[in-house]
């Protein structure tokens, strides 16, 4: 992932209005009927199911609304970036990969990097679908 300021972030684009609307991203789509009369500020992604002996199939929701969150946020008229809240399990192979190689604040490519267990396999995923889309801004934070 690049850095807000590759991604040319206007941090006038924050307000002292923001709001917050609680929704299931899996349940948004382009076609949902989601009207506001407040511009889109900001998409965030950080409540997902925190369960290591899940499958990667299990995730396939959080995926599916992440997905879900990158068009709405490719037609909101606000261009609003996306921040999601990823996991140090992304990271859980590198040192063994990579010995005495600090880890870059990118996005990963390689998907022997991540724990072999859904939860952070979902999150991966979720991180390259985030660089990929090149619409808005994203922040991922692995925590």
């Amino acid at each position: 992932m690049q850095t807000l300021a590759n991604r040319r972030w206007d941090s006038s684009r924050t307000s002292t209005k923001d709001w917050w609307m609680r929704l299931r991203p899996s349940s948004v789509s382009k076609s949902s009927p989601f009207h506001t009369t407040e511009p889109l500020i900001n998409c965030s992604d950080n409540q997902w199911q925190v369960d290591f002996n899940l499958s990667l199939k299990s995730f396939e929701p959080h995926i599916a609304g992440c997905l879900n969150l990158i068009n709405l946020s490719a037609v909101a008229p606000s261009s609003p970036p996306i921040f999601f809240t990823s996991s140090i399990g992304t990271l859980g192979n590198w040192s063994s990969k990579h010995p005495g190689h600090l880890v870059p604040e990118e996005a990963l490519t390689d998907p022997n990097i991540p724990i072999a267990q859904g939860y952070s396999e979902s999150k991966w995923i979720t991180e390259r679908l985030l660089d990929l889309q090149e619409v808005n801004p994203v922040c991922a934070l692995r925590c």
